[in-house]
């Protein structure tokens, strides 16, 4: 096994989210995806598989596997693929996630306003 091959597999996978997350910055995504040298996950709550296949497509990101997960059962299905890092806009998808997993979180309007970061009691507590 080559020396490039030896460090794809050895890569920590990614994980990224479509809604609110890819589509809120698609030419950045579609790089960091292109350029990440393990495999890419892209986890989303979504209904049609085919479709979010096709946006994806549309958005130039590259994906090993697309996964369709209730918002609530993200993190287990992180765990499951031992995805070391992952991307998404909903505090909700971030409940539970293991801990030995970098979460990153996408500003976008359905969680950013007048300044300030949108949460719920569920998911946040205010400091």
């Amino acid at each position: 096994m080559s020396d490039i091959t030896k460090s794809i597999f050895d890569a920590a996978p990614l994980g990224i989210d479509l809604d609110g997350t890819i589509d809120e910055a698609p030419e950045f995504f579609s790089m960091l995806s292109k350029i990440w040298p393990g495999f890419v996950y892209i986890v989303t709550y979504r209904q049609d598989y085919e479709k979010a296949c096709s946006d994806i497509k549309s958005y130039g990101v590259r994906a090993d596997k697309v996964i369709l997960a209730d918002k609530l059962d993200k993190s287990s299905i992180i765990k499951e693929y031992g995805i070391k890092y992952y991307i998404d806009d909903m505090d909700e998808c971030l409940i539970n996630m293991p801990e030995d997993v970098t979460v990153f979180k996408i500003r976008n309007g359905g969680n950013f306003d007048d300044g300030k970061w949108l949460y719920s009691t569920i998911t946040g507590r205010q400091l």
